[in-house]
């Protein structure tokens, strides 16, 4: 995301702005950046990458890298491009995504610095035709309209802003209790072994039938991953081991696993700072969601605590409820202090109303856009399948 100008002024960039490919010697500045500038909202966030920037890099073998543009000595601008295999019209492709866009505040309308950034962006692409990805994706907070109106002006010099959908973003409430997470989980046992499932961990043995059912799912919308066994096992390095996945076999076909991932330890999303009507009703709306058993507003400057329920794959026709997966990480969610579970969907999606009634949820939309130039890449031309990005890669 980006907080950009509304009507920009051409501005030739002063020749103290520098634009390289980040290295280690970048990571405090980069985390400074990402800590002193929140998206602004109802509630104001900042996404973070402690304690050290560099560690997410890498996720399922993807291709990262980091453009940083310095003015003077000071960070001032900085984009992320990520490479991975992804799903394009039911076909396995190269796709490359833009993000962690940030303008600093004490640039904050410097159209020219934008456009340089993407100038370099674009030289690095270019270099890269043979083995590049076949097209670039990103997304856009629904409520950033400040940033919408001028991405999709498609001004001289920036690229072309073409919409692919809406995705909401679902945050699951996790029961505060002990009590109700364990009863809730226990249910959904009972259900799902009286319709001949089998309960496992992932393992070793099932990375194929895992990656075989992630990559079925995953054809079926836009962008996302193609796994192997190898993908699957290299996340443990990022914090998801085998014994996070829940796997739900019928006889002995793999129809159901999704994976519990807390990415906290390199990736943070801190609360700094409430509206405000939120900020003043946020004492009461606390006292009112402990009596109540919800989860409360986090104080201000706290990481929220939440892990990923992705990726997630069920098999079509299986008649499991993705429901019945989520109760049934509630217990270790409640047991590792997290308020919130979160995943992902395209807003046309039939399970969302079924996870609001059947959960307290909050939700955030965004809008997932095909990002190309005139004349350059970006020929593909999507079908009509949903976008289907994991939100734990968003």
């Amino acid at each position: 995301m980006i907080e950009a100008v509304e009507n920009p002024v051409a501005i030739e960039a002063s020749t103290r702005v520098r634009f390289a490919i980040a290295s280690p010697r970048d990571d405090a500045s980069i985390r400074r950046l990402l800590r002193d500038n929140p998206m602004k909202g109802a509630i104001s966030l900042t996404f973070e990458r402690e304690p050290g920037y560099f560690r997410g890099d890498g996720l399922a073998g993807a291709q990262d890298r980091t453009i940083v543009a310095y003015e003077n000595d000071r960070l001032v601008c900085m984009g992320k491009t990520s490479v991975r295999r992804r799903f394009v019209n039911g076909s396995a492709c190269v796709v490359g995504y833009l993000g962690e866009l940030r303008l600093d505040t004490s640039v904050q309308g410097r159209f020219d610095i934008l456009r340089r950034g993407y100038r370099f962006f674009r030289e690095l692409v270019e270099s890269d035709k043979v083995n590049g990805p076949v097209l670039w994706s990103t997304s856009i907070a629904s409520d950033n309209q400040r940033s919408l109106r001028f991405l999709e002006r498609n001004l001289p010099g920036m690229p072309n802003y073409g919409l692919v959908g809406e995705f909401v973003t679902v945050l699951v409430a996790v029961p505060p209790r002990p009590s109700v997470a364990e009863r809730r989980a226990a249910a959904a046992r009972d259900s799902l072994r009286r319709d001949g499932y089998r309960l496992e961990s992932g393992s070793v043995e099932r990375l194929s039938s895992m990656a075989q059912l992630l990559n079925q799912q995953g054809a079926t919308g836009q962008f996302g991953s193609e796994w192997t066994p190898d993908r699957l096992e290299s996340l443990a390095r990022h914090g998801l081991p085998l014994e996070d996945w829940i796997c739900v076999s019928e006889k002995s076909d793999l129809v159901a696993c999704a994976a519990l991932w807390d990415q906290r330890g390199f990736r943070q999303t801190v609360v700094r700072g409430y509206g405000s009507a939120m900020a003043a009703g946020r004492r009461f709306f606390n006292v009112l969601a402990a009596v109540l058993g919800r989860p409360k507003l986090p104080s201000v400057d706290t990481v929220l605590p939440h892990a990923f329920l992705s990726p997630i794959g069920v098999k079509p026709g299986c008649g499991l409820r993705l429901t019945k997966l989520v109760d049934l990480c509630l217990p270790v969610a409640r047991s590792r202090r997290l308020d919130f579970l979160t995943m992902g969907f395209a807003a046309t999606d039939r399970i969302l109303p079924e996870l609001r009634r059947h959960f307290q949820c909050r939700e955030y939309r965004s809008r997932l856009y095909l990002v190309s130039w005139p004349n350059g890449n970006g020929n593909v031309v999507l079908d009509e399948r949903p976008p289907a990005p994991e939100v734990a890669f968003l």
